[in-house]
Order: structure tokens, then C-alpha cells, then sequence
């Protein structure tokens, strides 16, 4: 009899179900809070603008292009194949984390990208890129679509789920049926013994 209950918890009680609309009603109220989320980002571009305007600004600028002492066309080589191609990408740990190397070197080019920044003049007038704001409403419309999509999906993928919870039930009644005669054969048997 407890094999029978493990299998029916197993393959034809109403988990599947409950976890399908557990997961249907996660990707709904994520689907609610797309708005705030899509306000916040962009917000967070309003607030780093001047970030984005000097990343903008270094990005211009092409290691290939400058004379860095001890950095030549090798050394240069090295760096794009570790993405490191303009001022942009310069950071102490990225090229610190590259084999060839030193402090020194890392010095070279951290001091040229902080030269480089130092000319940089940030304009408050100018607003958030229209292209960021247009990538960040398209990530958000993708997404949207997306949970839209599976949402759409939901009731038929609950319909297949109840479908195979109620197949596996009928399949499972006459075990279940076997299992209750002789659950009340031994109960007799032990009233008669009794």
C-alpha cells in the first residue's frame, strides 16, 4: 500500500499542477513590476550620465592609435585579444590580470587613460543618449514578449498538466482498488484473529 501512495504522490497528485501555477504566477507579478523596473533603468541612466558620457568619451580613444611607452604593437595584440581596445577598457585589474603584464606596464597605460580622462568635460545639458534609452526599452520589450508568450501559454500548459494528472489517476485505480481489498482482507483476517 505505501509504494501505491508514493506513486500517486509521485505521478497523479495535483504537485505538477500546483508547481506550474506557482511558476504561471511569478512571471505574472513580474510581468506587473516590467514598469517600475523599465522607470528605475531608466533612471539609473539619467543618474550616470556623466559616467556614460566619459565611458563615451574613452571609448574614442584606440590603444592602436597612441604611442604608450613600453607598449607596442605585441603588447597591443595582447591586449585586444583580452578586450582591452580603447581608454574605456583600461582598468588596473584588467591588465594586471594579463601575462606580460607588470606594475609597470599597468602603470604606462593606467596613467594614459587618466590623461586622457582629465580632458574629458562633462556637459549637464546634454540628456541620456537617445540610443541608450531605445536599447533599454528594447530589453524590456523582449522581455515583455517573453513572459507575455509564456503566459499565453500558461492555460494550455495547466490543461496538459491536469490532462496527465487525471490519465495517471485513471491508470492507477484498479492498483489502488487491489490495495484497498486486501487493506480490508488484513483488517478482516485481524478481527477474525482478534
Amino acid at each position: 500500500m505505501e509504494t501505491v501512495q508514493q506513486r500517486w504522490n509521485l505521478e497523479a497528485s495535483d504537485g505538477k499542477f500546483q508547481a506550474k501555477l506557482k511558476e504561471l504566477s511569478s512571471l505574472r507579478t513580474e510581468y506587473e513590476s516590467l514598469a517600475n523596473q523599465l522607470a528605475q533603468e531608466k533612471q539609473k541612466l539619467q543618474q550616470n550620465l556623466r559616467n556614460i558620457q566619459l565611458h563615451k568619451f574613452l571609448d574614442k580613444f584606440f590603444l592602436e592609435d597612441h604611442n604608450i611607452s613600453g607598449v607596442g604593437p605585441t603588447r597591443k595584440a595582447a591586449l585586444v585579444s583580452f578586450g582591452i581596445e580603447t581608454a574605456a577598457d583600461v582598468t588596473w585589474n584588467k591588465v594586471m590580470n594579463i601575462n606580460g603584464f607588470g606594475q609597470k606596464l599597468t602603470r604606462e597605460l593606467v596613467d594614459w587613460r587618466n590623461g586622457l580622462e582629465r580632458r574629458f568635460v562633462f556637459d549637464p545639458s546634454r540628456n541620456v543618449d537617445p540610443a541608450d534609452i531605445a536599447a533599454v526599452n528594447q530589453r524590456f520589450g523582449q522581455k515583455r514578449k517573453q513572459i507575455e508568450g509564456n503566459l499565453l501559454a500558461g492555460p494550455e500548459q495547466l490543461n496538459q498538466v491536469r490532462g496527465q494528472i487525471l490519465q495517471q489517476r485513471t491508470q492507477m485505480l484498479p492498483m489502488i482498488r487491489a490495495a484497498a481489498q486486501q487493506v480490508a482482507q488484513a483488517e478482516a483476517d485481524l478481527a477474525v484473529m482478534g
